[in-house]
């Protein structure tokens, strides 16, 4: 029979194996991490980066290998190959190492690149039907602002329950008096990103303290109720929100449902009212800031005198005040004294 291949050339072709393995592998994996990059800045970021994986054997084996099979490994020679095959002159070897590339670039590109643009696609499609070329923003009082990015406006709905996703159809529709109703236009992107960074407290600075669904001053400056009653609604998870009553309940939250609450509600939420004993009255917490007036005012008219504990405890504007102290207590997960 013939005789067995000498144990080198077995270690050999083993070690080319695995880096074989290693290599589609890495090549699979880095050309995935490649294409689910978003942006130009961030795609030569992370090319650097799988440069860089790549080098890590390299790296490893100058530092931890020992001088001795490091100078051992500079002193092998070349094993030499074979004649490279030629065809009328022509270098088949260094012909097949142009089309290799090539062949991986489109086979990525078949397997990788083009499902990943497919889902992008119907993601886009879901989310704006096909339509991206306008912009919506939330203010510091919950309002929509939007504004075109484009000369025309497309004619596409689709079906949507919560406030913000009801506006933007009603710009994607086109639909003029539901877009009167429910956005403020903004003549620009750069004036819609400023209402974008407006803060709840900045939203409370020319805000009377009215409930919305009763006062006309309050429509005046920005709080009408068909917009305010959709905003509640959405916060709520209430579709049945009809007026400032109906919220009365989230008045002592802290969570984005209550600040809307007192933002539209502050006469119901008790924003200007010592004896209510709301204690999240800051405009940074909903509350308009001509409440914090009214409520300095009111509580200036209350003459100081000495109690006992027992009249004290008797008193309902303390007892409102513990009970707004507890609520606070509670909803931050705090041990109630």
């Amino acid at each position: 029979g013939a005789p067995p291949p000498p144990r080198g050339a077995i270690l050999v072709c083993s070690i080319q194996v695995v880096r074989l393995i290693v290599a589609f592998a890495l090549g699979a994996f880095g050309a995935r991490f490649l294409i689910c990059t978003a942006t130009a800045q961030a795609l030569v970021t992370n090319a650097v980066a799988l440069h860089f994986v790549m080098e890590t054997d390299e790296l490893l084996f100058k530092v931890a290998a020992p001088n001795t099979v490091r100078v051992f490994m500079s002193r092998l020679k070349e094993v030499p190959l074979p004649h490279v095959r030629a065809c009328k002159g022509i270098n088949l070897a260094a012909i097949m190492m142009c089309i290799a590339p090539l062949v991986a670039c489109y086979g990525t590109l078949a397997a990788q690149l083009r499902p990943v643009l497919r889902e992008r696609n119907t993601t886009f499609n879901e989310i704006c039907g096909g339509i991206t070329e306008f912009a919506v923003t939330v203010d510091g009082l919950g309002r929509a602002h939007w504004s075109s990015t484009m000369p025309f406006e497309h004619h596409r709905k689709f079906a949507a329950q919560s406030y913000l996703s009801q506006a933007v159809s009603a710009v994607m529709g086109n639909d003029t008096d539901r877009k009167a109703a429910l956005l403020i236009r903004e003549p620009s992107v750069s004036e819609l990103v400023e209402q974008g960074a407006q803060s709840v407290a900045m939203a409370g600075v020319h805000s009377f303290c009215k409930d919305s669904d009763t006062s006309a001053e309050a429509a005046q400056r920005g709080r009408p109720w068909h917009m305010g009653r959709v905003i509640l609604q959405t916060v709520a998870r209430n579709a049945s929100v009809a007026t400032c009553a109906d919220v009365v309940g989230l008045c002592f939250e802290t969570t984005l449902a209550g600040i809307r609450a007192r933002q539209w509600c502050p006469e119901t939420c008790g924003c200007s009212s010592p004896s209510l004993g709301l204690v999240l009255d800051e405009p940074s917490m909903g509350c308009p800031r001509f409440c914090t007036d009214e409520y300095i005012a009111k509580t200036g008219l209350v003459k100081c005198s000495a109690r006992t504990l027992s009249a004290t405890l008797r008193d309902p504007n303390f007892k409102a005040y513990l009970r707004g102290i507890k609520a606070v207590f509670v909803q931050r997960g705090w041990d109630v004294p």
